[in-house]
């Protein structure tokens, strides 16, 4: 009878030492959070969240959101809607100024913020209201009638939109959501004249040419870059190479031809460092498709090759070629 107390005691003393190595290992307890904690956002806040709409007067449904913490802290900025979207910090920091892109035209939006501690157990909730104008009247409304999504790349959609009136071009580049809906475009009225082609660079930047000169511009219109191209006219078509240089379809200054140069760009002097010339390359007399002399090959879109440092050619009048 002594031995079963003893037995009975000893499981008893066993339990109670594995209760208290739980509780020693840090294992929640009845009323304590298992999970990052919600507090009240002014805690983490050591000033007011603002948002500058439209910083520099090109991009109406975009803006900047400005976050100081009192330590550090990263955010996250969701935009309501059918179509969300969510921007991010860079990591975690005292102060943040984030990228607000997508907001929806004309009408009052819910921007959703999540600021939390560095790392992540703590985190509180902010809710703000922007309130953004109506899209112009001459920008079209969207109707999407069919999508096949298994045969679309991911994202939204970019159109180069000009409109051509009282002797210039109007140049209003836009980006819609699947739905139809614009929720970003650019006003470079400003221009007065043909652009084009707007591109993505890597950097996440805008890519596009006016005449001369070669334009760099970021997502809410600010200008990041200009490179000059003096003795040459910049027309259809511009590439970042892998090397963040640019080649450029352009006219040459002094020449009875036209359209029928490139040139690389290079993109940190502004200098031009290499030209080719299509007249050395084709039969400039060959006009199959063209009884124009000057305009003998019309280039409309270059590729370049990484693998041989090559260029492809569409020339409208004279075919596809390759030059080294």
């Amino acid at each position: 009878m002594l031995k079963k107390y003893a037995i009975f005691l000893s499981s008893l003393f066993l339990l109670a030492a594995i209760g208290c190595q739980e509780k020693d290992g840090n294992l929640p307890g009845p009323n304590e959070p298992s999970g990052p904690l919600e507090i009240p956002v002014a805690e983490l806040l050591s000033t007011p969240i603002t948002i500058e709409m439209n910083p520099f007067g090109l991009t109406p449904l975009a803006g900047v959101a400005r976050i100081q913490s009192h330590q550090k802290t990263a955010v996250e900025i969701r935009i309501s809607g059918e179509y969300p979207v969510v921007a991010t910090s860079e990591g975690a920091g005292f102060t943040h100024e984030i990228t607000v892109l997508g907001l929806y035209p004309g009408r009052e939006n819910e921007l959703i913020i999540k600021i939390s501690n560095e790392d992540g157990s703590y985190f509180g909730y902010d809710t703000l209201w922007v309130v953004t104008p109506p899209l112009p009247d001459f920008l079209p409304d969207i109707e999407i009638l069919k999508k096949q999504a298994s045969q679309m790349e991911p994202g939204w959609n970019l159109i180069e939109m000009s409109l051509g009136g009282n002797g210039y071009f109007r140049f209003y580049p836009l980006i819609f959501d699947p739905a139809g809906q614009i929720r970003w475009y650019m006003n470079l009225d400003f221009i007065r004249g043909w652009i084009g082609p707007f591109q993505r660079l890597r950097n996440g930047n805008w890519l596009w040419a006016h005449d001369q000169t070669l334009f760099e511009y970021d997502m809410l219109g600010k200008e990041a870059n200009r490179w000059n191209m003096p003795g040459y006219y910049q027309h259809h078509d511009q590439i970042e190479k892998p090397d963040g240089n640019f080649i450029v379809c352009v006219s040459k200054n002094g020449l009875d031809t036209r359209l029928d140069h490139f040139i690389e760009l290079e993109r940190s002097s502004g200098m031009i460092v290499r030209e080719w010339d299509l007249r050395q390359v084709l039969d400039v007399d060959r006009f199959d498709l063209t009884w124009n002399s000057s305009d003998w090959a019309h280039v409309n879109a270059v590729w370049y090759d990484e693998g041989d440092d090559g260029l492809a050619i569409s020339a409208r009048h004279q075919g596809i070629v390759k030059v080294n």
